[in-house]
């Protein structure tokens, strides 16, 4: 049901007997212990939501909808307007009246021209100026626009990863494919100026029940399990579990929980050395000498 949703497509009739008897025996029940049985459409914004969790719900009979919106845009000036059962991984397309505007810059990041963006940040001119340029915001989204108009979101700008082999990655869809597992609650790519692409895990409360070996095994099938999708650039090499939780104390994470990849690789650079050895540059500076 949810593949003829996406494709917009016609189910057959057993298709939607079926799926209409477990909507009203299974989904809706489940959904009503949680108090969200007679909601019926949903929207979500800010940081990107997981493809298998907006999938799953829609499959529930919930039609979630990824957005676009930040605080400095004061809403979401690209969402799915009129498609219902949006497939999962797109944020829509912009509005149609003319004066909101989205263009996709030559690096892929998005920018957005239209009324409701905000008009500075407080007492922070500098930053402003290197967001707001003739107009535009640049969001910090690196997106892809389809031949049919609707943009999908990669990742965050800041975050990219470029290889000492001049490769550039983003992270966070390989990043939430690990987060899918159970066993992992945060997982932060690494590898910028480095040989290869490395991945360091913070363990679930379920991981506790495990001995190391045992969890160091199954993270590495978690590995694996990403891997056979990604291109062999993209592959990630080796990991490390945190022997801590990611602290907002410490500048790892924001106020709100996002996390702070530049401080996490500074708190946890010894392991990350130990994956695929020093900074590059470092090491043939040292050869040199």
């Amino acid at each position: 049901m949810a593949e003829c949703r996406w494709s917009s497509g016609q189910p057959s009739v057993l298709l939607r007997i079926a799926y209409t008897t477990v909507l009203h025996r299974v989904f809706l029940p489940l959904r009503a212990s949680v108090g969200l049985d007679r909601l019926r459409v949903a929207f979500t914004a800010s940081a990107a939501t997981p493809e298998n969790v907006i999938a799953l719900w829609q499959v529930w009979g919930l039609d979630l909808r990824e957005s676009d919106g930040l605080t400095e845009t004061a809403g979401c000036p690209v969402a799915h307007f009129d498609q219902t059962f949006p497939r999962p991984g797109y944020i829509g397309r912009e509005f149609s009246d003319p004066r909101f505007q989205v263009e996709v810059a030559h690096d892929g990041e998005m920018l957005v021209r239209a009324p409701l963006l905000f008009r500075e940040f407080w007492r922070d001119p500098e930053e402003t100026d290197a967001v707001l340029r003739d107009g535009w915001f640049r969001t910090g989204d690196l997106v892809e626009r389809t031949a049919h108009g609707e943009i999908r979101r990669i990742g965050r700008k800041k975050d990219a990863i470029i290889t000492s082999g001049g490769k550039t990655i983003n992270p966070q869809p390989i990043e939430t494919r690990l987060t899918e597992s159970s066993l992992i609650s945060e997982a932060i790519g690494v590898g910028d100026a480095r040989r290869c692409l490395t991945v360091l895990l913070e363990s679930s409360a379920q991981a506790k029940a495990l001995t190391m070996t045992a969890l160091s095994e199954r993270l590495r099938a978690e590995l694996g399990r990403v891997n056979v999708d990604l291109a062999r650039a993209q592959q990630l090499k080796d990991f490390r579990v945190l022997p801590r939780p990611l602290e907002a104390e410490r500048g790892e994470r924001t106020a709100n929980g996002k996390v702070r990849r530049n401080a996490v690789v500074h708190s946890f650079a010894t392991l990350i050395d130990e994956m695929c050895g020093g900074n590059d540059d470092t090491g043939i500076a040292n050869h040199l000498r």
